[in-house]
């Protein structure tokens, strides 16, 4: 038996609702700044060279809006906005922190924030990942997905 809560709407994950019973995730490798793959390893993300068929690099891009880690499917990809002020993975709870958008424009916008995924300092050795509001101007902005 499924229960049914009536709730305030907070756009969580956890209460998004399709008229589809398709609830796989597309798997892919999020390509950004510089042809760089985005990577997860524990909790930490960053770019770094692709490589071809490395599983850190596969994403799983569910339909309620959340990024999981290919090897690590119950880790979402958040943005908690605390002191880091950086992107992390982290226990998939059905909260807004966990929903992400791929938008037309080549931009991953975080639900909560409404900024969009950017890298944390360009100029770093290790390009870490955060979110900052949106600028045209910003190569660092723009992804895209490629099947692996």
């Amino acid at each position: 038996m499924i229960n049914l809560v009536v709730d305030h709407k907070f756009d969580a994950s956890r209460q998004t609702f399709y008229a589809s019973n398709n609830t796989k995730p597309a798997v892919t490798t999020i390509v950004g700044y510089k042809g760089m793959c985005l990577l997860a390893s524990g909790s930490r993300v960053w770019l770094e060279d692709c490589v071809s068929n490395d599983a850190k690099q596969q994403w799983a891009i569910y339909p309620d809006g959340t990024i999981r880690p290919q090897k690590n499917r119950n880790g979402c990809l958040k943005y908690a906005n605390d002191y880091s002020g950086l992107v992390n993975v982290a226990t998939c709870d059905g909260f807004v922190e966990e929903r992400w958008v791929f938008r037309n424009d080549g931009t991953i916008l975080h639900k909560m924030t409404e900024m969009v995924m950017d890298v944390h300092d360009p100029t770093a050795t290790l390009l870490e990942v955060s979110v900052n509001h949106y600028s045209n101007q910003q190569f660092s902005q723009i992804w895209f997905q490629v099947q692996p």
